[in-house]
């Protein structure tokens, strides 16, 4: 049992590397095109932030943004039988935008940023737990924006906040498909395949490669570990049987 869940693990790691690296080679295979000449079909768009609508102010820093994703997670621990485990739980999973927009100097494009896999890094992670208190204006936001308090009963509980915004400006990288909504075109996820990052299409491209190799070593060494397991298991009835029949 443990040879043939090895090797069905590894086959899920093998399909995921696979996922990641075709990503990767279309993200490189795609040209980039203009706003003025898009049409509608899978495009690759880069530029930089603009808002269709009135700016937010992101809920941890306060930032004045097009978009931000606030993530709150509580640290639980859980018991079964006479063993316990600790696992980090989302209790606040936030994500608005004032109308995402890319601007590349010829023209503006809508971005419908749902249902996108979002390659964003985090601006602001933060931490509070027994001896380490939440700042006021953390606490006061979790309090009065989602009802919940980083104090326990006795003491405080462990916490991690992450923030993500963009700000009117910095880099945006779109690769998705061209829908017609309305007067005009607009990215959405129309297929397989829809990916926003505020960083270079290198960047973002390496590290779904570095990821694919991750999940590839992974997958080699379950497998290999599972037929030692399987060969080991065959090995172990054969000699059963050498037995009874002695």
């Amino acid at each position: 049992m443990w040879g043939l869940g090895c090797c069905g693990v590894a086959a899920i790691f093998f399909h995921l590397a696979s996922k990641d690296r075709s990503k990767a080679a279309r993200m490189r295979k795609t040209p980039t095109t203009r706003v003025r000449d898009l049409t509608p079909g899978f495009r690759e768009l880069k530029g930089r932030v603009a808002a269709s609508g009135e700016l937010l102010r992101s809920p941890l820093t306060k930032s004045r943004c097009v978009f931000f994703e606030l993530k709150v997670e509580e640290e639980r621990t859980s018991r079964s039988g006479g063993s316990s485990s600790t696992n980090w739980h989302t209790v606040v999973e936030d994500r608005q935008t004032a109308g995402l927009m890319l601007d590349d100097g010829t023209g503006q494009c809508p971005v419908d940023i749902a249902d996108a896999e979002l390659m964003f890094e985090p601006d602001t992670q933060r931490k509070s737990g027994i001896l380490n208190d939440a700042p006021p204006e953390v606490e006061t936001t979790l309090q009065e924006r989602y009802g919940i308090s980083s104090e326990g009963a006795l003491f405080n509980k462990s916490m991690r906040y992450t923030e993500t915004v963009l700000k009117p400006g910095e880099m945006l990288y779109v690769l998705g498909t061209a829908v017609p909504r309305g007067n005009g075109l607009t990215m959405e996820k129309a297929g397989d395949l829809f990916i926003i990052g505020d960083r270079t299409e290198g960047v973002i491209a390496g590290k779904f490669s570095s990821a694919a190799l991750a999940k590839m070593v992974l997958s080699v060494v379950l497998a290999l570990l599972g037929g030692m397991c399987l060969i080991a298991g065959a090995g172990g009835v054969e000699l059963g049987t050498r037995r009874r029949r002695h």
